[in-house]
C-alpha cells in the first residue's frame, strides 16, 4: 500500500513538471517596457515584440540603444514561472537580466548576459547560434536588464524570457529526495520478499 501511495505521488510530480515544460511560451512578448534609469534611444516596442533582427544588423538600427548607463524594465502583469531566456544584443557588450524576488522585496540576477566578440559585428543572439538559455527557474512578475561591461555603446532589440503559469517546478533537491525514498522504499519491499 506504501509503495503504491509513493508512485502516486511520485506520478503525480512528474505530470506536474512536465506540464511546465510542455507550456512554456514567451510570456515577455508584448508586455510593456520602461526605462527605469538613464536616457535610452530608438524603439522600446521592439525588444518585446517577439522579433529577431538579422544577424549583424547595425546596433543602432531598430533597436533599443544607449550611452553609458540605463536600466530597462519589462513588466509582465502577472507572476510567471521564468525557465529560460534568450536575448539579442550588441555583440561586444555583457549585459545582466534581474528578476523582482516579491518574497526577499529585492532584485536577483537571473543571467549574467556574455559578451560574444567572436568575429560578429553588430546585433548578436545569446545564446548564439539560436535557442533559449536555460535557467533556474523562478518566478517573478518582471525583469530588468541593464549593461555591465563594454564600450559605452549599449543596444538591445529582443528580450524573450521562457516560461509559462502552470507549476514551479521542483528544485533538484526535492527529485533527489523523492528518487532516494522510492529506492528506499522499493529495496524495503525486496528485501520482505
Amino acid at each position: 500500500m506504501k509503495h503504491t501511495a509513493v508512485v502516486l505521488v511520485l506520478g503525480s510530480f512528474l505530470a506536474l513538471a512536465g506540464d511546465v515544460r510542455a507550456d512554456l511560451v514567451n510570456v515577455a512578448q508584448g508586455e510593456n517596457v520602461s526605462v527605469v534609469a538613464g536616457t535610452v534611444y530608438g524603439t522600446l516596442s521592439t525588444v518585446t515584440d517577439g522579433l529577431f533582427l538579422p544577424e549583424s544588423q547595425q546596433w543602432q538600427t531598430d533597436t533599443a540603444y544607449w550611452y553609458y548607463n540605463a536600466t530597462l524594465e519589462i513588466d509582465l502583469g502577472a507572476a510567471h514561472t521564468i525557465v529560460g531566456a534568450a536575448f539579442q544584443c550588441d555583440d561586444n557588450d555583457s549585459y545582466r537580466l534581474d528578476y523582482w524576488d516579491a518574497d526577499d522585496q529585492s532584485w536577483e540576477t537571473l543571467w549574467a548576459v556574455p559578451n560574444y566578440d567572436a568575429g560578429h559585428w553588430g546585433m548578436t543572439t545569446r545564446p548564439y547560434p539560436g535557442g533559449w538559455q536555460e535557467l533556474g527557474a523562478v518566478v517573478t512578475s518582471k525583469v530588468r536588464f541593464t549593461q555591465t561591461s563594454g564600450d559605452n555603446c549599449y543596444s538591445v532589440s529582443e528580450i524573450q524570457l521562457m516560461g509559462g503559469d502552470a507549476v514551479v517546478p521542483l528544485p533538484a533537491s526535492v527529485w533527489s529526495g523523492l528518487a532516494l525514498g522510492g529506492l528506499a522504499l522499493a529495496g524495503r519491499r525486496t528485501l520482505r520478499k
